[in-house]
């Protein structure tokens, strides 16, 4: 919501270096995120990494009162109940099943079931909003004219790339090191640096009287 509010605030000229200021900001807020967090979960009660959020929320809410000007479509934009349902259906039952598949192996049958009507859910999606895009007046959940465009389709594509992989290591470290290395909760990331130091104590044999 924040990048649609881009061309209210800003000309056509000054778009490009606004675009590029909130991507560096969003994409620096995403670590800081993590290591806040932990850093809350290890000196504080752990509700305050959820109430944190309300005096952020609220500047963002005074922000938009005195900053962003009123502003109206020229047409008014429709909704797409069908593709929001579809598009839901098939993304819940693709994810249940790729968390099954986790869980109780790739060859459950209740799994590959799952991720296969998920996955044709979804090509049902597209489908129909391929069909609603050419329909005159037709207003697609999700435009599929904009991927002619080959800039449009390899930033989307980079994009997702980027947010794959940082998820996945946003997800991942922190648990291999507080489960694997033992570290604390506080800089999950930064304790990065403890995985190619020697350990400060070594394990010592048990030692068993015998009597």
């Amino acid at each position: 919501m924040g990048f649609a509010t881009l061309p209210v605030l800003f000309a056509e000229e000054e778009r490009p270096r606004a675009v590029g200021i909130m991507a560096a900001a969003t994409f620096v807020s995403l670590p800081l995120g993590p290591i806040l967090g932990g850093w809350l979960l290890t000196h504080y009660w752990w509700g305050w990494v959820f109430l944190i959020n309300v005096p952020v929320s609220l500047a963002g809410v005074v922000a938009i009162f005195v900053l962003v000007p009123e502003s109206r479509a020229h047409e008014r934009p429709g909704l797409d109940p069908v593709g929001v349902a579809v598009s839901i259906l098939g993304l819940v039952a693709l994810i249940y099943g790729l968390i099954q598949a986790g869980q109780h192996g790739w060859s459950n049958g209740g799994a590959v079931l799952e991720m296969v009507c998920g996955i044709a859910v979804l090509v049902g999606f597209f489908l129909w909003e391929r069909r609603l895009s050419r329909r005159p007046g037709g207003q697609p959940l999700l435009d599929l004219v904009l991927f002619r465009a080959r800039s449009y389709t390899w930033g989307v594509i980079l994009a997702a790339v980027a947010i794959f992989a940082m998820f996945g290591v946003l997800c991942t470290m922190p648990q291999y090191f507080q489960g694997v290395l033992g570290t604390v909760t506080f800089l999950p990331r930064v304790n990065a640096v403890k995985a190619v130091e020697p350990p400060l104590v070594e394990k010592q044999p048990a030692v068993v009287a015998v009597t």
